[in-house]
C-alpha cells in the first residue's frame, strides 16, 4: 500500500468581502496543494476553522450534497444548535473542504477553485481534480489522506481596511 498522499491548505493574509441582504460575511484566503499542483480558495471566520497542524488519516470522499469533499476529522466540539438543554450539547464540528462560490456558502469549511471577483470559480472542477489526484477510484471510493494546515486560524474579521475590494486583478497571493 503506498503513502497517505498530502494536502497542504497554507492561509494568506487576504480577505475577501461578500455582502448578501443585511449580512456581510468574511473569509480568509490561502492556497491548496496535493502532489504539486495548486488552487486557490478561502474559509468563512467565524467561530470554527481548522487549527494549524497536521491531520492524519484524513479521508476523501463523494458527498451526495456536496460531491467530493475533504474530511481531516477535526476535533473541534461546538455547541450543537439543536440542543434543547441549558447549556446546550457539544458536538463535533464538521468542517470540510468542499466546493463553494461565495464565503456564504461555509460555515468554517474551506472552499476550492479560482479566486475572481471576490468569487470562487471551477470549485467542483478543482475538488474531482483533487479527488483523482489523492487516488479516488471506483475501487478506491475514500481515499486516505493527511491534511496539512499552515498559518494560524482567524476566528474573526480583521478590519475592513485590509479586505482585498477588487480581486479582478488579483494575480496571486
Amino acid at each position: 500500500m503506498s503513502a497517505a498522499k498530502v494536502i497542504t491548505w497554507e492561509r494568506s493574509g487576504t480577505y475577501v468581502e461578500e455582502k448578501s441582504g443585511n449580512a456581510t460575511h468574511h473569509a480568509r484566503c490561502g492556497i491548496i496543494d496535493i502532489a504539486g499542483h495548486y488552487w486557490e480558495g478561502f474559509e468563512r471566520l467565524g467561530k470554527v476553522a481548522l487549527d494549524a497542524g497536521t491531520y492524519p488519516n484524513s479521508s476523501m470522499y463523494i458527498d451526495a450534497k456536496r460531491g467530493p469533499v475533504v474530511n481531516p476529522w477535526h476535533k473541534q466540539m461546538v455547541p450543537d444548535p439543536d440542543s434543547k438543554e441549558k447549556p446546550p450539547k457539544m458536538k463535533r464540528a464538521g468542517i470540510l473542504f468542499h466546493r463553494a462560490k461565495v464565503p456564504s456558502d461555509l460555515l468554517g469549511c474551506v472552499g476550492i477553485g479560482w479566486i475572481y471577483g471576490g468569487q470562487l470559480t471551477d470549485s467542483a472542477e478543482a475538488l474531482w481534480e483533487i479527488y483523482r489526484l489523492a487516488g479516488g477510484t471506483k475501487q478506491n471510493p475514500a481515499p486516505i489522506l493527511t491534511v496539512r494546515v499552515i498559518g494560524a486560524r482567524t476566528p474573526y474579521a480583521p478590519d475592513s481596511a485590509t479586505y482585498l475590494k477588487d480581486l479582478t486583478a488579483y494575480q496571486g497571493l
